[in-house]
């Protein structure tokens, strides 16, 4: 008889990055305006801010890490989560980036959005899985 893995071990199940469309209407921008010499620097920031962003997806939580001079970390346990949203706009869809909004019952982080990942329908159908197994396990224990 195998074992199952017991639930309280955290495991990694996916990790990722915004894609760098989403600062592609701010490029245009810049590149419109890049004599008045302003743009340069906003342009650099944004693609630091792009940069210095992650998404982890684990078996108990998701973690998003942030911000280019300060960090910022913001975690929601999956159990938390009610409502996952895919949203593609115009500009993502030809790039097959999306971004991933979560409502949840977190107080801190009401509503965190995973933006410009690429498969987000992947990500979305591995966490709604992994939430509905971990709702099961929490139903089956109280």
């Amino acid at each position: 008889m195998s074992r199952a893995r017991p639930p309280d071990i955290e495991t990694d199940l996916w990790h990722g990055a915004p894609s760098m469309v989403t600062i592609l209407p701010i490029a245009v921008l810049c590149i419109l305006f890049i004599w008045l010499l302003f743009p340069i620097p906003v342009l650099v920031y944004q693609w630091l801010q792009v940069r210095a962003t992650s998404y982890r997806l684990t078996s108990q939580r998701i973690i998003v890490r942030s911000g280019v001079l300060s960090r910022k970390v913001e975690e929601v346990e999956l159990f938390r989560i009610r409502d996952l949203e895919l949203h593609a706009s115009l500009l993502e869809r030809p790039f097959g980036v999306a971004t991933l909004s979560l409502h949840s019952t977190d107080r801190t982080a009401p509503t965190l959005a995973l933006e410009g990942i690429a498969d987000a329908e992947a990500v979305k159908q591995a966490m709604r899985t992994r939430i509905r197994v971990l709702r099961d396990t929490t139903r089956r224990i109280s």
